[in-house]
């Protein structure tokens, strides 16, 4: 099997480049078409990041996670929408998010602002997320993180504050020793 053979299969570019020619090869960069082919060639021949196949490759949920992973080590906010959009691709990005959340970053997945109630705000999402959060119940009552997100008692709980970070039955109950 000769080069022009291997070029029709850009699988196995990667191994080949990495493996026999021990350098970057040109030709089969041009033939990179695949999210996953561009990631190895990346991974296995270039070891570093490849700007130039950066769009093809958020192109793929698992792929797009892996790349953050190996290459960016933090989140890569131009392909969150479509890591989002496969479930165990955004579980595997989770700890790039986690990272720095921001209430946008997490409204793209219902698993994501489940995580973000339970781990961050420790408790009932924001107004905005929560109404969200019912669109997705209603988009698919069946959705795992959204019935998590409404079963649990300690995540419906609306946190309310008050001057000095007492609750209310502390500062009523302390007006009220006052009282008699």
């Amino acid at each position: 099997m000769g080069e022009p053979a291997i070029l029709t299969k850009p699988f196995l570019c990667a191994r080949y480049a990495s493996e026999v020619l021990k350098r970057r090869w040109p030709d089969a960069e041009k033939a990179m078409t695949s999210p996953a082919d561009c990631f190895h060639y990346a991974t296995m021949v270039l070891k570093r990041r490849w700007p130039r196949k950066e769009r093809l490759i958020r192109q793929d949920p698992r792929a797009a996670v892996a790349y953050a992973f190996t290459f960016l080590k933090c989140r890569w906010k131009e392909a969150e929408a479509t890591i989002a959009s496969d479930e165990s691709a955004a579980s595997r990005y989770l700890p790039l998010l986690i990272k720095s959340w921001t209430p946008a970053a997490v409204k793209r997945c219902p698993m994501w602002m489940y995580s973000y109630a339970a781990l961050h705000v420790k408790g009932r999402l924001p107004p905005s997320l929560h109404n969200r959060m019912l669109a997705a119940y209603v988009d698919d009552p069946n959705n795992i993180w959204v019935r998590r997100y409404f079963h649990s008692k300690k995540l419906q709980k609306v946190k309310t504050s008050t001057r000095a970070g007492r609750s209310r039955k502390a500062t009523r109950s302390r007006h009220s020793r006052g009282k008699a």
